[in-house]
């Protein structure tokens, strides 16, 4: 009866949890700034809705002309952080933010947008969008940053991808698996598995030879594929940082600025003035 109870039980809490819908990454517009016309709105929206679905990260546009007193970084991290972003689709995402009371752009990157959008990356974003900022074109602005967004997300993690914080002088790098890493992974776990058929087939062998357990019969061994997704592996380091003479931006090409935003969260990103 008790097994009973434990297998209903068990049975019940499978289904709650496949039943639960995985919400999908969002896309949204919020210009409280009053920069997009009609069509321009709707346009954006499309935008960051179809990156959004495309790569299950959420897209996020916002224009400001009150920033509450907050710096641009400080506005477009908690702006994110409370409106929820980041806990659906791949918990990643990204905020372009037009912030019309410094006059700046900012970037801000959350999740495992921070491995694709490097420092050198961003600038390159950043180019983009100050090119039509600069000119009143906020529509243009953001369209482009978006689109470099899309390209780098496109092209992959750049090869010696570390971030650092700028905070803790914390470094983590990403190492990338290599092929043939995954090819011995593999042949591990052929070899695993032949040991373990081999097992199971001599606990059900008698010693003697008068009988012989039927496993042609009776006997079922069921292999389930498995999909292994090889991750990328992550050393963490510490180091005292060195002042430079430039600003946060440019740098190493694989390296991406990271800071704890108000609500403790790791952000990515940068801005620029126009």
């Amino acid at each position: 009866m008790k097994k009973k109870g434990t297998a209903l039980l068990l049975s019940l809490f499978l289904f709650v949890a496949l039943s639960v819908p995985v919400l999908a990454a969002r896309g949204d517009v919020y210009d409280q700034a009053g920069l997009f016309n009609g069509i321009e709105a709707d346009q954006l929206l499309g935008k960051a809705e179809e990156l959004s679905e495309k790569w299950e990260r959420d897209f996020v546009v916002v224009t400001a002309s009150d920033t509450e007193g907050k710096s641009a970084r400080e506005y477009a991290d908690d702006f994110y952080d409370e409106k929820g972003y980041g806990t659906t689709g791949k918990n990643s995402g990204v905020l372009f933010l037009v912030d019309m009371e410094h006059r700046e752009m900012y970037v801000s990157t959350f999740g495992d947008m921070q491995l694709y959008i490097t420092d050198k990356r961003l600038e390159d974003i950043l180019d983009a969008g100050y090119e039509k900022a600069s000119q009143g074109d906020y529509y243009g602005c953001v369209s482009n940053m978006m689109a470099g967004v899309n390209s780098c997300l496109a092209g992959g993690v750049p090869d010696g991808q570390y971030t650092y914080d700028e905070e803790t002088g914390k470094l983590v790098k990403v190492r990338q698996i290599t092929w043939w890493e995954g090819l011995l992974a593999a042949a591990a776990a052929l070899l695993t598995g032949g040991g373990s058929m081999l097992v199971i087939r001599r606990k059900h062998r008698l010693k003697d030879n008068l009988y012989q357990y039927p496993f042609r019969t009776r006997g079922k061994v069921e292999l389930t594929q498995k999909e292994d997704q090889f991750k990328n592996q992550f050393v963490t380091t510490r180091r005292i940082p060195k002042k430079t003479s430039g600003g946060s931006g440019g740098g190493s090409g694989g390296r991406t600025t990271v800071h704890t935003s108000s609500s403790g969260r790791s952000h990515g990103g940068g801005g620029r003035s126009f």
